[in-house]
């Protein structure tokens, strides 16, 4: 059966919400919870803009996620957005719209700049960001589910995407974008975003939420390091064991990165699987996990496992793979890119200045997105689509990085932007990894299950339980039931 016939009823919808560790690579911005891009079949209209800014001097004072240090630090800003953002083309003047989102520092700012908007359109925008992370995706079924208008506007990501689009909880994008009479180019500039990013909001064609923060993994080592024994950065894939063990002596690990049985220890083997060539799902959407990419990456990352710290078998977060590098541990890592705003933070890294990120090695990382969708059931539709367009503007979004202190970026404008780079050093490198090294998670409902199937073998190799040929037979054939169950072929 093809994917376009597929329906999923709320009960199936919600055994695949509830399977598996579903928020995978949301990365440190909600404490990492972390369809290929040739699933869209349509081309969305695309726009471009030219940003002009001016700046001044503003001292600010920016709490990092999973840290209670506070790091003062003197950044540029772009001036008053109420005397330079554009105003909407459409008259929704006197609409409130909900927005449905989570807990986390990272809200503040959007919520205290909701006013800018208001001040612009005459709309007002209420947030309702109450609900931990841990809680956030059952509430968004519960209240979809029942058919509840009591927000508009919902964030959601690429693990929910599929269940959330098929169940028919969601108002596609495209009926916005694609009328002249309500969009706004400049603001909207589609195609500022790098494709996986919005392939990871797409399916069939349609675009189901405007994107505010990806996830990915980026490899980052110590440049002085590389200097003393004249190394370069990887340009095959050889060259991670080499470099790894080359810079491994005493006290000091040549490569760290997180090999635990959960989504944190798929990631690296994931990047290393793509970087060889892999795909999970042939056209038919049959898996590929017993390939020989998949063999190649398992075979990989056990020697790479030689040089690691032991305790990288337990890493259930970033933090630990960061620290390494940053305390002067480990002297390479395969870490999420949020986490690369600790290389230059004092209050976080002995090596300010001295580590660098690449996003051109051979390590091709995998993307999901998190982004602000429209209910369905809103019945403010048109002012919900307004203001997402708004808030991610890459006009609203360099003030929102610059205010908050935050390394949250989706634009390619903004990953290069002088005044932004300057603080977040590791964002050209960000920018080459998403647009040329990269590769959306498959978007369907089943991921969240296979990826938990995927995790468990990838353990069992990391561990020696099994090996690689092994694992990837055994994994195969799980993944294959379950698409058969499913329904994707007989």
């Amino acid at each position: 059966m093809s994917n376009e016939k597929k329906e999923v009823s709320r009960r199936a919808f919600l055994k695949y919400a509830a399977a598996g560790v579903i928020g995978l690579a949301v990365g440190g911005v909600i404490g990492y919870l972390s369809k290929p891009a040739e699933v869209a079949k349509e081309t969305i209209t695309q726009y471009s803009t030219i940003i002009k800014t001016t700046t001044v001097e503003k001292t600010v004072t920016a709490s990092l996620p999973q840290s209670t240090a506070v790091v003062t630090t003197t950044i540029t800003q772009s001036p008053s957005p109420t005397t330079t953002l554009a105003k909407p083309k459409v008259d929704i003047s006197g609409e409130e719209v909900v927005y449905f989102t989570y807990a986390g520092p990272w809200n503040e700012p959007r919520i205290a700049d909701a006013k800018i908007f208001e001040e612009k359109t005459g709309c007002k925008v209420k947030y309702v960001a109450e609900v931990p992370w841990a809680a956030f995706r059952d509430q968004c079924v519960t209240k979809l589910s029942a058919g509840s208008s009591e927000f508009d506007i919902v964030d959601v990501n690429s693990w929910w995407l599929p269940g959330f689009a098929k169940a028919g909880w969601l108002e596609p994008l495209n009926t916005f974008i694609e009328d002249p009479n309500i969009v706004d180019p400049e603001l909207l500039d589609i195609n500022d975003f790098p494709k996986p990013i919005l392939d990871g909001l797409t399916i069939e064609g349609k675009l189901y939420g405007l994107p505010w923060y990806v996830g990915f993994e980026v490899y980052a080592y110590r440049q002085d390091l590389f200097e003393k024994e004249n190394l370069s950065p990887p340009k095959k894939m050889e060259d991670f064991v080499t470099i790894a063990e080359t810079l491994t002596s005493d006290g000091m690990y040549g490569f760290s990165t997180p090999m635990s049985q959960s989504t944190y220890g798929l990631r690296p083997w994931i990047g290393f699987f793509q970087g060889y060539g892999g795909r999970f799902f042939d056209e038919k959407m049959r898996p590929q996990i017993n390939s020989r990419a998949a063999i190649k990456a398992f075979e990989l990352m056990l020697e790479l496992k030689k040089y690691a710290p032991p305790g990288c078998l337990s890493y259930n977060d970033w933090g630990s793979t960061v620290t390494d590098i940053c305390q002067g541990r480990a002297a390479t890592v395969i870490v999420n890119e949020y986490y690369t705003s600790w290389f230059d933070n004092p209050e976080k890294s002995k090596f300010v200045g001295k580590i660098e990120t690449r996003g051109d090695t051979p390590f091709k990382t995998q993307t999901d997105v998190l982004g602000a969708g429209i209910s369905k059931f809103s019945k403010h539709k048109l002012a919900a689509y307004k203001y997402i367009e708004w808030y991610t503007s890459a006009e609203y979004q360099k003030i929102y990085v610059m205010k908050s202190g935050l390394n949250i970026v989706c634009r390619s404008s903004l990953l290069e932007d002088p005044e932004i780079v300057k603080h977040f050093r590791s964002f050209p490198a960000c920018k080459y990894a998403l647009e040329k090294n990269s590769v959306a998670m498959p978007l369907i409902p089943e991921w969240s299950e296979i990826s938990d199937i995927l995790a468990r073998y990838v353990s069992k190799v990391y561990v020696g339980e099994l090996d690689p040929e092994v694992a990837a037979e055994k994994a195969q054939e799980e993944v294959d039931e379950i698409m058969r169950r499913a329904g994707y072929y007989e």
